[in-house]
């Protein structure tokens, strides 16, 4: 995230984020609700367009996170759409041979996680359209980004490849790794690849498929 302030003091603030993803909503809603003045502007045309993928895992910071911006309500849905947590969780090889396997009976009752740290899996547009739900009216789609102006009263200017600009006080970069914000602000800073991969599927549970799993 990369932000600026105004040096202006006892103006009306107004904050422009970049990407209406998990974070850029997030925030989003948790200003709006405090009063603040905010825009969204993302590259997707709609709202049901960038919905690869089929599930995000939650952890207990991003619920604390999603806690404090949404309203109770926005997230008490939150929480009942996310799925049922597994009784355990198993690694294995591509010949079933078990790596690791986790389940209740490996922590104690003191050690279980409290509901309020426990992780939680979500679908990702289910998610994407609850935090969409109130903040309709700030978030502008078909914007894509390319790059920003500071000026010398301390506010930014925002350029979109339609020719469209935005002025504000607080420029925030939430479209993820490849951020454009970010590489304009900090151009020095590099991606590193981890050498790290996952693929992640689901399989219909079918009396077939349930014969090829042990019973964990």
């Amino acid at each position: 995230m990369t932000k600026w302030e105004t040096t202006m003091p006892g103006l009306p603030l107004h904050v422009i984020i970049i990407g209406a993803g998990t974070g850029g909503l997030c925030l989003a809603q948790g200003l709006k609700r405090a009063g603040v003045s905010v825009a969204v502007y993302e590259r997707d045309r709609t709202r049901r367009d960038g919905l690869q993928g089929y599930r995000v895992g939650i952890d207990a910071d991003g619920k604390r996170a999603l806690r404090a911006n949404l309203s109770p309500e926005l997230y008490d849905t939150f929480l009942t759409t996310c799925a049922q947590r597994p009784l355990y969780g198993n690694q294995m090889t591509h010949e079933k041979k078990f790596l690791f396997s986790a389940g209740p009976e490996v922590l104690k009752a003191e050690d279980q996680p409290s509901e309020d740290d426990a992780d939680e899996s979500v679908s990702r547009m289910t998610l994407r359209q609850v935090l969409l739900t109130g903040v309709e009216d700030v978030v502008h789609f078909d914007k894509c980004f390319t790059h920003y102006e500071q000026h010398a009263d301390g506010r930014v200017t925002a350029f979109f490849a339609d020719g469209e600009s935005a002025t504000g006080d607080v420029l925030v970069g939430a479209e993820g790794a490849n951020s454009l914000v970010r590489k304009q602000y900090l151009p020095h800073a590099k991606l590193i690849d981890t050498g790290l991969i996952g693929i992640t599927g689901k399989t219909p549970l079918t009396d077939e498929t349930r014969a090829l799993l042990p019973k964990r």
